[in-house]
C-alpha cells in the first residue's frame, strides 16, 4: 500500500481526533497546527524522504521502517472511544478482538510505504 502525501488531511499518520495530531514520529504524538487540508508542517517525517511501516523489520527495501508486531505498537492504532486502526478500510475501523492484532490487519498481507509529494 503505497500513499503519496501532499498535506496532513491525506497521510495515515494524520489522527483527526482531539484537534489533529500526527503520529508519524512514533511513538510520540505531535499536534498538527497548520491547515491540515493544505499543508504539511516543516518538522513532517514524510516532507523529505519515504517511511515503511511493516510487520517485520527485516524487509529491507532502504526506507527507514517502523516494525510492528501487535496494534498497540502500530502508528495507525488510535483509542477513542473504540480502539482502532487509521488505514483500515473503512478509515478508522473499530478493532473489536482483544488479541494483539485483528485478522484483518494490513501489515499482514503488505508493507505501507508513505512518500511526501
Amino acid at each position: 500500500m503505497i500513499y503519496v502525501v501532499s498535506a496532513c488531511a491525506a497521510c495515515p499518520f494524520y489522527l483527526s481526533d482531539n484537534g489533529g495530531n500526527c503520529s508519524g514520529r512514533f511513538p510520540e504524538l505531535k499536534q498538527v497546527d497548520v491547515d491540515p487540508e493544505s499543508t504539511k508542517p516543516e518538522w513532517c517525517p514524510v516532507s523529505s524522504s519515504a517511511l515503511r511501516v511493516t510487520e517485520a523489520a527485516s524487509n529491507n527495501s532502504g526506507f527507514p521502517a517502523i516494525p510492528v508486531t501487535e496494534c498497540n505498537g502500530c502508528p495507525f492504532y488510535f483509542q477513542n472511544e473504540k480502539r482502532r486502526c487509521n488505514i483500515a478500510n473503512p478509515k478508522g475501523r473499530p478493532i473489536l478482538a482483544e488479541c494483539e492484532r485483528p485478522v484483518w490487519c494490513v501489515l499482514r498481507k503488505e508493507m505501507v510505504l508513505i512518500k511526501g509529494k
